[in-house]
């Protein structure tokens, strides 16, 4: 048999009354009340923390923690504030790599435009011709609307 107890706006379902499982289900159910009304308060009182810092002085963990001792171990401790390698001098090197010939790739394009330039300029008339002239003579543009459809242009 079980009895409902109403504890504000929750609902407790204790064992059976007056048994040891009903008595510990109680305390059970006041201590984790106290922790929370501690939790609550803001945290530990000035005694609490007084005592906590004796134990601590007493057990004096900083004297018996010397660190990695192995290789492995001091190599694997390096990392631990490692989040992600992005910005790491390896990752950076070869970025700095990578941007160097992407400047190097577009600086030889533009030299190789410069010089396609220069030969298109130089296989042009440097005589003006007259619009019509220059599409009877073939230098007008193939694309050029102006030009009928049927017409070749002359090699």
């Amino acid at each position: 048999m079980t009895k409902h107890i109403q504890k504000s706006d929750r609902i407790w379902v204790s064992p059976v009354a007056g048994s040891k499982a009903d008595a510990r289900a109680t305390r059970q159910h006041d201590l984790s009340r106290q922790r929370r009304a501690r939790r609550k308060r803001g945290g530990w009182s000035p005694e609490r923390r007084a005592r906590q810092a004796v134990l601590i002085r007493s057990w004096a963990p900083w004297q018996r923690s010397t660190g990695p001792k192995t290789e492995a171990g001091k190599l694997r401790c390096s990392q631990n504030a490692l989040k992600h390698g992005f910005r790491s001098r390896a990752t950076i090197r070869e970025y700095q790599r990578i941007r160097h010939v992407l400047r190097l790739a577009a600086r030889n394009i533009a030299i190789l435009r410069a010089h396609i330039r220069a030969r298109d300029q130089a296989a042009r008339p440097q005589i003006k011709f007259k619009r019509w002239y220059a599409r009877a003579l073939g230098f007008a543009k193939p694309d050029c609307p102006s030009r009928p459809a049927g017409a070749i242009a002359p090699q």
